[in-house]
């Protein structure tokens, strides 16, 4: 519980403290893919996982957006069959002003898996590249923790995503 008190502290106050690059009620929609492959020592095969992390929010404030995200995971161990998980929960973006087309963010997710009866606690950084004034390109790098029947432990990866922004401009 004192992780996401001090998580949602964070949050709250980066964005009274950094730039204002966002108006209060942009609606953003996008999201990203990442591939994760990892050989465990002694073992023959590397394992495999693949995540696409569709996610909806809006601009609760300048510089922060709040949202739901979607979590579909395939992961592959090798002589064991393929296990597929959904998840979904909500996210915190703080925006980090530092040009007009380019902005860092640092972002904190929860989701709960119903099939796996597993969540996890995710955080990351990433840059916001303008592709136009609209749209943009975000790779991001994660610590994600995870927890559930089929899984447990910790994973640092990279991410990249796609984020449209309607109801104003960049």
């Amino acid at each position: 519980m004192k992780k996401y008190l001090l998580s949602a502290l964070f949050v709250f106050a980066a964005s009274s403290i950094f730039g204002q690059m966002k108006t209060t009620g942009v609606v953003l929609f996008g999201g990203g893919v990442s591939f994760t492959s990892s050989k465990a020592e002694g073992a023959d095969k590397a394992s495999t996982k693949f995540n696409i992390t569709p996610s909806v929010g809006f601009f609760a404030a300048p510089a922060l957006a709040l949202g739901v995200n979607l979590d579909f995971e395939s992961y592959q161990v090798p002589g064991l069959s393929r296990i597929n998980t959904n998840a979904a929960g909500p996210f915190a973006r703080v925006y980090f002003d530092s040009s007009r087309t380019i902005f860092g963010f640092g972002e904190y997710t929860y989701r709960f898996a119903k099939d796996s009866k597993g969540n996890e606690l995710s955080g990351g950084l990433g840059l916001s590249f303008g592709v136009t004034k609209s749209t943009a390109l975000e790779p991001a790098i994660y610590y994600k923790s995870s927890k559930g029947d089929f899984f447990e432990g910790t994973e640092i990866g990279f991410r990249m995503g796609l984020q449209v922004y309607l109801g104003k401009d960049r």
